[in-house]
This record gives structure tokens, sequence and C-alpha cells, in this order.
């Protein structure tokens, strides 16, 4: 069953998006920002511009204002902040990133999430500092939040949170850098640029793909039953090489992939983070989904894979195998008659339809949408197309922009999203 939740007291958003949407046992909410959708940065959690030095800065009053919201949601989706798996934040300023992790202690002090937090190209506000976003198992389900932190991975300290987060089929591991947590990049991922035989995103790509496959096969699993990952790196021409660590792991294509170019990670040095979700195959089973009909993703990924109920598609732009398609691009000779993203978003909306139907999905099964702008004055054209798509019960949405080139350059959005059929 799909059901969406949003508060009675809140304003419609600029565009039609669910704040929370149900999906089975688990919760899957849109990016929150501190805001009412009409002044900006709510009263409560705005910093005085008479007084812009008194109080607690302007990412710790977000954050609290974010999470105290994100409980209530919860709440009545059936929820509640100890039951996050899986959360994911964008700041802006890296500088902020203290004051966010401390304020967020208060919120998430029983057995937190796994996490990644990352450094955004901008937020949908001007003075946004900070947005929050997670799936959570409902409460009196028959899915049950398991922290597991067993595994004896290289690494001298965990970050605050497990190494990974159990409920029903699936098992959620945090964004991962390849840290030691005490000096920064693990020796075994350095890279001595003295000489010129090693690049940093080869051996701190290796070194996360070893962590991550000493939890899952401490856990009974292994990288073969990853489904989903999100790659962020902080340089997109890093990709190539980036490419053949991945096939050397995932020879026969691998998970749902998306790509996410970021403005900064939370470790001097890193270039690489990656967050996975596997599925327990004694519990449910997975099929990869390819149809003709779209483009094939990169990284020789599906374009979507199914787990049990959940419909995990890769990340998608305008753009096939020769850059960003015609049809979506605009005419030189003609540039103002046409919108540049709206024929994106249109093109790719186009292609979530076809892998949804080769899986046996329709369009209102779809649950949860990131965008990813390399231009937020795009973001309200991007979203043209919901409106006709999802007359009542639309998905969840997270909104963030992203340094440009994504991994296409010409495209201005990529979008990921995952379905839910019972």
């Amino acid at each position: 069953m799909k059901k969406v939740f949003n508060f009675p007291e809140s304003p419609d958003p600029p565009f039609p998006y669910s704040q929370a949407v149900k999906a089975g046992p688990l919760v899957f909410t849109s990016g929150h920002l501190a805001t009412d959708y009409r002044s900006g940065i709510i009263a409560e959690a705005a910093v005085d511009p008479q007084n812009p030095y008194i109080g607690p800065p302007a990412v710790t009053r977000q954050t609290c204002y974010i999470f105290g919201a994100l409980g209530r949601l919860l709440r009545q989706a059936g929820s509640s902040l100890d039951n996050l798996v899986r959360v994911e934040q964008f700041i802006t300023e890296r500088d902020d990133a203290p004051g966010f992790v401390n304020a967020r202690r208060e919120f998430l002090a029983n057995e937190p999430p796994t996490s990644s937090l990352l450094v955004a190209g901008g937020l949908e506000l001007p003075d946004a500092r900070i947005l929050v976003e997670g799936i959570a198992v409902e409460s009196e389900g028959p899915w049950k939040k398991e922290g597991f932190s067993d595994a004896d991975v290289p690494v001298n300290a965990r970050g605050g949170y497990s190494l990974a987060q159990r409920t029903g089929p699936f098992v959620f591991l945090p964004g991962n850098t390849a840290s030691d947590f005490k000096t920064g990049i693990h020796p075994e991922a350095r890279v001595d640029h003295t000489f010129w035989f090693e690049r940093d995103i080869v051996k701190q790509t290796e070194f996360i793909l070893k962590t991550r496959r000493i939890v899952l096969e401490a856990m009974g699993l292994s990288l073969t039953d990853v489904v989903q990952a999100t790659i962020y790196v902080t340089n997109i021409a890093d990709l190539p090489d980036l490419n053949v660590v991945w096939h050397r792991h995932f020879p026969n294509g691998g998970p749902a992939v998306t790509i996410v170019p970021v403005a900064g990670l939370a470790v001097a040095g890193s270039v690489v983070e990656i967050s996975v979700i596997a599925l327990d195959g004694s519990k449910e089973r997975s099929r990869r989904i390819d149809t003709d009909k779209a483009p094939p993703p990169p990284f020789r990924a599906p374009h979507a894979v199914q787990a049990g109920p959940y419909l995990f598609l890769s990340g998608l732009t305008a753009s096939d195998a020769h850059g960003l398609v015609r049809e979506a691009a605009v005419d030189a000779k003609t540039p103002y008659y046409k919108s540049p993203v709206r024929l994106q978003a249109a093109y790719i909306f186009r292609n979530v339809a076809a892998i949804c139907e080769a899986a046996g999905f329709a369009i209102s099964d779809l649950v949860k949408c990131h965008t990813l702008l390399t231009d937020l004055n795009d973001m309200v054209g991007s979203f043209d197309i919901w409106r006709d798509a999802f007359p009542k019960h639309p998905p969840a949405s997270t909104v963030v922009g992203v340094p440009a080139p994504l991994i296409v350059p010409g495209c201005r959005a990529l979008q990921t999203w995952i379905a839910y059929s019972a």
C-alpha cells in the first residue's frame, strides 16, 4: 500500500510533491528545509539580521527545526526518528558540518541511522544551510531496525553510527569515504603524489569497496547482493578510472547506479563516497530490469533493479551513448523558443515510464524522486511534467543543486527514482 503524508497546516510547496510517502513497511521523506514555502527560512529558525551574533548559528537553528518537523511527520506516518535507517544530508558550507552534527545528536541519539553528509552546490532557498531526507521503517510493522557493528573493517572509528542497518530483507550501508576516521585518508588508500603510478580515485574506490565487502560478508551477504549504489564524486573527470574499478568488483553490471557530483565530502582529501543498499536473497528476490526503449545507463548498470516490491532506478539524464540527445537540445539558431530543462525533464520522464513498464510497474507506483540540478533556476521548469503525471498522491521529492558538469556535459538535470508495487 502507498500512502502520502503532509502537514495539514503547511502551505502548498511550489510544485506538487508529498512530504512523505509510506510504501509498504518503509517511509520515504522528501528533502526537508527549515521553511514554510512563503517567507524563506521560517522565523523560528532564522537569524535576526539586526543581531546576527546572538544565539545559535544558522545551521544549528535550521537543523533543530528540520528534525523537529521530521519527527512529527514520521509519527504521522507511523514511524519515528528512532526508526530512521538512512539519512542523506546536504550542507552548503563545509564549515557548517560541526554545528549540524552536534545539533543532530540531540535527535538521533538512539541507534543513529546510516548517513551521508555532502556539500551541495546549492539548496532551494538562498539562506538554507542544510537539507535532510530519510528512509524509515514503520514502528509497529513486521520489519524491525537492527544496527550492525561487528565487522572487522580497517578503520579506527566509525563516525558515530553503525556499519549497517538491517530492516526486513534490506541492508543499508552508510556513505563511506576511504577514511580511517583518525588521520584522514586511510594509509591503504593514500597516494604518494611524488610519483605518477597511482590515482586517488582508484585507491579510494578500491578501499571503499573492500570495506563494503567485509561488512556485507560479516552479515552473510556479498557485493553481488547490492541492489542500489549512489556514488558521490568531487571531480566528474575521475569517472573513467572509477569505471574500471567498478567493473572489477561488479563484472556483470551490478546494482542500479546514480553518480552525483558534489562540492565537497566529509574528509579532506576524499574524492569519492559510496553508499549502498543490499538485499538478503534468502528473504526476497531481486532481478535486473533492462529495456530497449531507454538508452543504457553508464557503468553497464541496469536501468533498474527490482528488489521485492521495490524498484530502484539508475540515475537518468537526457543523454544516450552519443551525449545530450537531440530531442532534448535547444536549437542554437532559435535558443529562446524552448526551455532546455523542460525538454530534458520530459525526455527523462518518458524513460522513467518505459523502465517502470518493463518492470511491470506504473507511474502511479513512483514514491521518491531525487532531482539534481546544475542551475537551481531550472527547478520549477524541471517539475512542470509532475502536474499532469501525478494528479494525486505525488512522490516525495528532494532537490539539490550540484556542480556542473553532470556525467554528460550539456545535461542540466539528473533524476533517480524509487517505485513500489505491492
